[in-house]
């Protein structure tokens, strides 16, 4: 590519310009001419020069109208003018610094002096240029600093060799630590690589985009929104690849919380209709057993049919209470005498390979619950711990008073902002998949055998805890165990005062650690 500068030579006598043209013609410029001040501007517009060199004297348009034109023109008003001048007077220099001249040389030229003039203006100017670049370059890659996007750039030998702040805040990786690193070992596991299809259609089409699990720093996975394009020199060959990706991780989490919150309302809804229907079956079976009894007081299988229509109408008093969570009658609940209960109870009857630890924080606030529905939650989930951990384990109780902040309230969908209560039922059992997670809160559905549940325990937790105004969150990884997080709103953010029949949660500390027996 030819980078010598460009000299636009302007004069109505076309000697002049032969002359300038024969003193500059050294191989190191390329030289164009005009003779009007109407044509030196429209070849000036074409390809701006690097110089212009600039007769004062035309007819028409003289060389201060053509300065002052190119001056107030976005494009040529930083293009370095010489004026060609035979008034070698103060007024005519005047003229020509108030239209815009960078300087001046006399007729008839000195060759030596015109050459030397032409040289360092020139040279100034391209070192001027570069400069600018520069800055611009400089100024961009404070943008794509500032930027939020990870933005890098990969070459086709798959080395990083541009890694932004956005990418150190998405990725955690220092642009030091990226920097000369193979992006497929850097930010993939082997047996999860790159998409091999991104990666061939954006090298035959020049641009591809999808969603990508990436590994940050620590192992964490991240989805993000990843647009390819590719990269080529001035020649149009392929040389890298520019990356820009976006985390949509908890977008992509927030939109699965939502859809499965509203397969969950719609399936609460079905469930209310069914079990309306189910309690207008069971009624006159009830009914009718207790007729046959009278005249078949000793037969058996009215006590199965009348157990069997009482698990029935067990199960529609579970479904309404997912479906709408059943008022019950509200008071202030200290969370310290539910588990003190809870304690008892798993202690008497859990086996003794579960180790049981219980705290509950001294500063614990009340909340206004049912204290029946309640303790059914809190059964339920210590239940469901227990028969994780057939070959025994441990399992942890606490309560402790948190702030839900209002940037949690769009990653949980019925969330609150203000003051909790959260109680945490871990276990060390055998966890639960993803998969299983999506569905565990829908009625009926079980991760036990047949005879081990009816899969309504916690979707009726979830309805219990949904009519309180609070939300459960759960953490599970296979093999290791599950945590149950339950929130609920703190009496102080629900209206109401403490209960003044019992002592505050403040006045004591529950901390246990022990066998169950």
């Amino acid at each position: 590519m030819n980078t010598r500068p460009r000299i636009l030579i302007v004069d109505d006598i076309e000697a002049n310009r032969d002359t300038l043209i024969e003193f500059l013609d050294t191989g190191e410029y390329d030289l164009d001419e005009a003779e009007t001040g109407s044509e030196a501007l429209d070849r000036a517009m074409e390809t701006p020069p690097d110089l212009v060199l600039l007769d004062v004297m035309m007819p028409g348009m003289d060389g201060y109208e053509v300065c002052r034109r190119m001056r107030a023109d976005s494009r040529l008003g930083e293009v370095p003018i010489l004026m060609l001048t035979a008034l070698d007077d103060a007024d005519s220099r005047l003229s020509g610094i108030e239209a815009g001249a960078d300087d001046f040389i006399s007729k008839p030229f000195n060759q030596a002096e015109l050459r030397a003039r032409v040289r360092t203006i020139t040279r100034l100017n391209r070192y001027r240029r570069l400069m600018d670049a520069q800055e611009r370059i400089r100024e961009q890659a404070r943008w794509l600093d500032e930027a939020g996007d990870a933005i890098f750039v990969r070459d086709l030998q798959d080395r990083i060799s541009y890694w932004n702040h956005g990418a150190t805040r998405v990725f955690g990786w220092t642009a030091g630590e990226a920097l000369g690193q193979a992006a497929s070992g850097l930010l993939h596991e082997p047996d999860a690589p790159f998409p091999p299809e991104g990666l061939r259609t954006v090298s035959t089409r020049g641009e591809w985009q999808g969603e990508v699990v990436h590994v940050a720093k620590g192992g964490r996975e991240i989805l993000v929104d990843c647009r390819l394009t590719l990269l080529r020199d001035r020649g149009g060959a392929a040389r890298a690849i520019l990356a820009i990706n976006t985390d949509i991780t908890e977008k992509r989490r927030i939109e699965q919380r939502m859809l499965r919150t509203q397969r969950l309302e719609s399936i609460g809804t079905l469930a209310s209709g069914i079990a309306h229907d189910l309690n207008n079956s069971l009624a006159p079976i009830l009914l009718g057993i207790e007729l046959l009894r009278d005249e078949h007081p000793d037969e058996p299988m009215l006590n199965t049919m009348e157990a069997s229509a009482e698990r029935g109408s067990e199960m529609v008093n579970h479904l309404l209470a997912f479906a709408k969570g059943i008022e019950g009658s509200r008071q202030t609940v200290h969370s310290s005498h539910l588990f003190k209960e809870m304690e008892r109870m798993i202690t008497g009857t859990f086996p003794s390979s579960i180790k049981l630890q219980v705290h509950v924080s001294a500063d614990l606030e009340p909340i206004r619950a049912d204290p029946t529905q309640m303790h059914q939650v809190l059964l339920n989930l210590c239940v469901n711990a227990r028969d994780a951990m057939e070959d025994g384990g441990v399992l942890s109780l606490r309560a402790e008073n948190v702030d839900v902040q209002p940037s949690e309230v769009g990653t949980e969908p019925h969330a609150r902002p203000g003051r909790h209560v959260v109680w945490q039922i871990s276990d060390t059992g055998t966890g639960i998949s993803p998969e299983a997670l999506e569905r565990i809160f829908e009625p009926f559905f079980t991760t036990k055998g047949p005879e081990k549940g009816t899969g309504l325990g916690l979707s009726t937790s979830f309805g219990i805890v949904r009519s309180h105004g609070g939300f459960i969150r759960i953490s599970s990884t296979v093999g290791k165990g599950t945590t149950f997080s339950v929130y609920l709103p703190a009496l102080g953010t629900t209206g109401g005062g403490p209960d003044p029949a019992h002592p505050t949660a403040g006045e004591s500390s529950v901390d246990t650690v022990g066998a169950v027996h």
